[in-house]
């Protein structure tokens, strides 16, 4: 029984390759778009790292709490869930008193 899995585990992981991420999307706000309509983020493949820093703007937000949501693509063409995380937005700029 070993050989026979064994047997089939060698044929079966020829088609078992490693995929990459294309594309990243996001979106703020906003029920979702659908897939492959959120805001694009560019992607730096030639790095092969799983972990990327990107800059999304938050002009245009009123001060409270936001959700953001991001989803990727492999290179196969699959796109993943989207994944949310909320975050507050605040204006400092109403501090008119000195701080002594």
């Amino acid at each position: 029984m070993k050989r026979v899995f064994m047997i089939c585990l060698l044929l079966f992981s020829s088609w078992a390759t490693a995929q990459s991420i294309s594309a990243i999307e996001y979106f703020i706000d906003i029920e979702d778009p659908g897939v492959g309509n959120g805001i694009p983020l560019t992607v730096n493949g030639n790095t092969q790292n799983l972990t990327q820093s990107f800059a999304i703007p938050t002009t245009g937000l009123v001060d409270g709490f936001h959700s953001l949501y991001i989803r990727s693509q492999t290179s196969t063409g699959n796109w993943s869930l989207y994944d949310r995380t909320v975050f507050y937005i605040t204006s400092i700029s109403d501090l008119t008193q000195s701080i002594n």
